[in-house]
């Protein structure tokens, strides 16, 4: 039988393994719960905020890329052109504006309906629940040529949401696969806040 001497000179000759697991343990823990964005509601909201923000930022660049910008609503683009804006992850719509009325010249993406974005010639950004879904829509001012207004607008999808669900076609956030049926968005307090850097 071991007597409680060899157990105790077990211990203080191994106990710093102990110590070690015990620290590997921990820093486990708090590794797993930082990083995994969908380990916690703060990750959550951490993870959603960067994408969101990655995806406003990217817009803002094309906003400011004026040869591109010129040549949407010129309806002179190239094959190259268009595929990179169909692999964004987000989408754009460029609206001409006179005195007669609005028309779209430009679009990448049959997702959304254009005639569904609400009101895209009021500048700024707003959170908009659509048919597909929610989405942050960002409108932006180009320029006032010959009476002829152009806007670029940009809408970023944050949940997409179908009419009919099923294996296949499931409502989830965007780009976020392992978000489960317990995160949802709830435009009415209680809840974490996700903020867009526009707000």
């Amino acid at each position: 039988m071991i007597d409680a001497k060899e157990i105790r000179l077990f211990f203080l000759r191994h106990g710093y393994l102990l110590i070690i697991a015990a620290w590997l343990f921990t820093f486990a823990f708090l590794f797993s719960n930082y990083w995994s964005y969908y380990s916690s509601p703060q990750g959550v909201k951490r993870s959603l905020e960067k994408s969101i923000h990655q995806r406003e930022q990217s817009f803002e660049r094309l906003v400011k890329d004026s040869v591109t910008v010129g040549r949407l609503f010129s309806r002179n683009y190239n094959e190259r052109e268009l595929k990179s804006l169909f692999k964004k992850d987000y989408f754009v719509f460029a609206y001409d504006s006179s005195v007669g009325g609005k028309w779209l010249s430009f679009w990448s993406s049959n997702l959304l309906e254009p005639d569904e974005l609400p009101d895209p010639l009021k500048t700024g950004s707003r959170f908009v629940h659509l048919k597909s879904g929610y989405h942050e829509v960002i409108s932006r001012r180009i320029s006032n040529n010959a009476g002829h207004i152009q806007y670029l607008v940009g809408v970023i999808p944050v949940m997409l949401e179908y009419s009919i669900s099923n294996n296949y076609l499931v409502n989830h956030f965007f780009n976020k696969p392992d978000l489960g049926r317990e995160y949802t968005i709830d435009l009415e307090p209680p809840g974490i806040v996700v903020q867009s850097q526009h707000r």
